[in-house]
């Protein structure tokens, strides 16, 4: 893939990424919370994309542009 990043700068958003992690890896519900102003979040953005399909060949692949 290939994306571009950039950092998130809107409070709610970081937020919810702090939440969206933290449901995602519950076995670290026990760590405390990031801070927000102490971490970067970036929000990356996907602008190509190679699929795998073995089912057209070995090591078909499909080129996605976003």
């Amino acid at each position: 893939m290939a994306a571009f990043a950039y950092p998130a700068n809107d409070p709610k958003e970081v937020a919810k990424a702090i939440e969206l992690l933290g449901a995602r890896y519950p076995e670290y519900a026990a760590f405390p919370k990031p801070k927000p102003e102490e971490i970067l979040i970036f929000r990356v953005v996907p602008k190509i994309t190679s699929i795998l399909d073995y089912s057209k060949g070995f090591g078909h692949t499909d080129l996605v542009t976003l």
